[in-house]
């Protein structure tokens, strides 16, 4: 990867070189570090702008282990064993990822955005044309959304079925669980509790080191302005939300193209309990 870059400087000697990939969260909580000390050797001679876009944990915590369905993973619950896996992660210790790029690159100029600041104002891409400091052309088009997350309200019906169907058929079932985001209406992601009550009570715990970190690092005190509502529990639990839109979600899953099987499965469940 780092040669076909390199190549790409040669051929083209552009002005500015992004690299962007979710995973580089990830980078930082590795044992040494080597991934971010690799990219430090590379690139620190240039001129460096770290620019990193921060969702509110527990709407990106959400989001995250819904889209984990997609790749087809068997996953717990957030409201249970699931959350677990994330507490100590750059999942939510968001200011120790960015103190370890900024350790690496010590002279880069850093920009922390807030997700839901400006998602409603023309998105992330015009946010990061906007803020990175780099020069783009005039008459950029908006790519939209291609990555939407199942609805919290189907969440469930996925997650059973990739526990408990073969891969190949919970796949093209969750599959369809996303082609029904705009026909099977369901509640919506603001009403819907995927934690509950001691998980939204940890989660607020484990992040206070981090937004004390992100608020320097910005320089905006009131950057997550109200962090005690990541601990506020929402009107409708997951398990309610599930069952309230699941006589549409079967039918549209029945009228759907799944095997045999699937339809069976999907056709033997009436009301989801714990």
């Amino acid at each position: 990867m780092f040669e076909m870059i390199e190549n790409q400087i040669k051929a083209l000697e552009p002005k500015a070189l992004l690299i962007c990939s979710e995973v580089f969260a990830l980078f930082s909580h590795t044992e040494q570090q080597k991934s971010i000390a690799r990219l430090a050797n590379r690139l620190a001679h240039h001129d460096v702008t770290i620019y990193a876009n921060l969702r509110r944990p527990d709407n990106y915590l959400s989001s995250w282990h819904r889209q984990r369905l997609k790749f087809g993973e068997k996953i717990r619950p957030l409201r249970g064993e699931g959350f677990n896996h994330y507490s100590s992660s750059a999942h939510v210790q968001h200011g120790k990822m960015v103190e370890t790029w900024l350790e690496h690159f010590p002279k880069a100029r850093v920009v922390v955005r807030n997700f839901d600041s400006f998602i409603k104002k023309g998105g992330v891409v015009q946010d990061f044309v906007k803020n990175s400091g780099i020069s783009f052309p005039s008459g950029l088009v908006d790519p939209g959304d291609f990555n939407p997350s199942i609805p919290s309200a189907f969440a469930e019906v996925g997650r059973r079925a990739l526990v408990e169907l073969p891969r190949n058929q919970a796949l093209e079932l969750v599959h369809n669980l996303i082609g029904g985001i705009k026909k099977v209406p369901h509640m919506p992601e603001a009403d819907v509790e995927m934690f509950g009550t001691k998980n939204r009570e940890i989660l607020v715990e484990h992040y206070q080191d981090s937004l004390k970190i992100i608020r320097r690092l910005s320089q905006n005190d009131h950057f997550f302005d109200d962090p005690a509502d990541f601990g506020r529990v929402r009107a409708v639990t997951e398990l309610d939300a599930s069952n309230d839109c699941l006589p549409r979600l079967k039918t549209y899953l029945l009228n759907s193209k799944l095997s045999d099987d699937a339809h069976a499965w999907i056709r033997g469940y009436s009301n989801l309990q714990e």
